[in-house]
């Protein structure tokens, strides 16, 4: 990338590239899933058959949360069969039943409040409130609104009475004030299937949180032979480049998603693009810096240990490496490498620095991979020609497999699109698109397949939280005093675009 040689590539253009990346469970799935079953790195534990199919098709990771053990035979009550534990509820298997009552969800509340010593005395019916004569319990406000927003799907239109019972099943105590088991205390109201938290400090709909009754129940999941594990606290900490400096290269930190805990973990000052593994023990990262008479940028990719300790180069090339991308079970590295003549190419190498491996070769700038859980490769590209557009930048995205063919379009349209991360459930895309303006560009999301394409805010370089709920992106501005300066701040944001926060980390440069 030679700055300054064509406009779209200038100075600018490097800024608008650099971004931050949470942990890559945004991509949780790993290859050696066999067909029909799904794995998540989180817990080293996989779905599969009738029970994914039935977690995919009611909600997922909101819905249930990721798997806590493998799926096997135990005894409830009088009955025997195969179940699978999740965080929020067990799936038991009823093959003797007609789909789709041939999977029932636990009745982990109704377990819970009779072992507390059972239900309150029956409530009078509230005009505000929904009542449920069956157990004798008012549900009311947030509680009612989040109860009625959801539910299994039975083929009703919208979300009927039926399918949010057969979710979350009768009302077993009214609301009242608990101290949880983290110690914090909230209003809380007891169903057959869960329990629901009001979080007021949350923008709706997560304003609502579900108990992890799994967990309570089972423990926390015990990693499974031969699949990766978590390290302690390095579920939710977001990686990225900042500088005390108004600049694009800085060093390498991690904070959590309430702005604590920052922790810095490189201390060159040519740093950026860092990435974290599937199993958050290591992050890849580009170092380099601006070298030479012509003031080239020449990037190598390293990677380092989650604490910044181990730093190790696994790239050395006359071009520029940089924007690396972790395959879903950690073995393999895509990333960019540029000849400093406008052309950049999209190369595989192994995660100890072999079997690097050349995937795509156009005349022009292929950028910003990243991995699908089934294993291919979405990218930028200003490989198509530009049809009645008028911008600084010209780029759409493109899905490949992870050996370089079969390159399809999937967003073409005026967007100028960049840096695509895909959501934990592999169902969503969120990308950049610059338009006509660097300093005006929109984080948008769009179903995986390029449909349902929806502008959020004002920001660039937007990553998934591992759990889907949110998402982390960075803003960029210019410095009124100065024609050349600029500065960008990290921001959280719920998925829908609502409940912006910023990530104030005492910096002038966050990407």
């Amino acid at each position: 990338m030679c700055v300054g040689s064509r406009p779209r590539w200038t100075l600018f253009g490097i800024v608008l590239l650099f971004g931050i990346l949470l942990p890559t469970a945004a991509t949780p799935v790993l290859t050696q899933a066999q067909p029909g079953e799904r794995c998540f790195a989180e817990t080293g534990l996989c779905i599969s058959g009738r029970l994914l199919q039935y977690w995919e098709q009611n909600g997922g990771l909101p819905v249930f949360g990721l798997p806590i053990t493998p799926q096997r035979e135990e005894t409830i009550g009088d009955w025997t069969g195969q179940m699978q534990w999740f965080e929020r509820n067990r799936l038991e298997l009823h093959p003797e039943n007609a789909p789709p009552y041939d999977v029932l969800l636990g009745r982990l509340g109704a377990e819970f409040v009779a072992k507390s010593g059972g239900p309150p005395p029956r409530q009078e019916p509230r005009e505000i409130c929904q009542y449920f004569d069956q157990t004798g319990f008012n549900v009311c406000g947030n509680f009612l609104a989040s109860w009625s927003a959801n539910g299994l799907d039975l083929g009703d239109p919208g979300v009927s009475t039926a399918e949010s019972l057969a979710l979350f099943g009768l009302p077993l105590t009214g609301e009242f004030e608990a101290t949880l088991e983290d110690g914090t205390t909230h209003v809380v109201q007891w169903f057959e299937r869960a329990r629901f938290e009001l979080h007021p400090e949350n923008d709706p709909p997560y304003n609502v949180l579900l108990t992890r009754l799994g967990v309570t129940e089972v423990g926390e999941p015990q990693a499974q032979p031969g699949t990766p594990t978590e390290p302690a606290g390095g579920n939710n900490r977001i990686v990225y480049t900042a500088s005390t400096e108004v600049g694009i290269l800085g060093d390498i930190y991690t904070i959590n998603p309430d702005g604590s805990g920052l922790t810095q973990l490189t201390n060159t000052g040519d740093n950026a693009f860092p990435v974290w593994s599937p199993d958050k023990s290591r992050i890849a990262f580009a170092r380099g810096g601006f070298r030479g008479q012509n003031n080239i940028l020449n990037m190598d990719i390293y990677v380092m240990n989650a604490d910044g300790s181990g730093q190790t180069q696994i790239t050395s090339s006359t071009g520029n490496d940089y924007m690396p991308a972790w395959s879903p079970n950690g073995s393999q590295i895509a990333f960019v490498r540029d000849d400093f003549r406008d052309t950049g190419n999209i190369l595989v190498i192994n995660a100890d620095g072999s079997g690097e491996v050349g995937l795509t070769n156009t005349p022009g700038n292929d950028t910003h991979p990243t991995w699908t859980p089934d294993g291919r490769i979405i990218f930028a590209s200003d490989r198509n020609p530009p049809v009645e557009r008028v911008t600084i930048f010209v780029s759409d995205l493109f899905v490949m497999n992870s050996d370089g063919s079969n390159v399809t379009p999937l967003i073409t349209e005026p967007a100028n699109a960049f840096g695509p991360d895909v959501s934990p459930d592999g169902t969503r895309l969120t990308f950049y698109s610059l338009g006509n303006d660097p300093g005006s560009g929109s984080v948008s999301v769009a179903n995986i397949d390029g449909s349902n394409l929806t502008r959020l805010i004002r920001g660039g370089s937007p990553a998934w939280s591992p759990d889907g709920a949110q998402i982390v992106f960075d803003q960029l501005d210019f410095d009124p005093a100065s024609d050349d300066r600029f500065y960008s701040t990290l921001y959280t944001m719920n998925a829908d675009g609502s409940g912006v926060r910023e990530l104030a980390s005492g910096r002038n440069a966050d990407w």
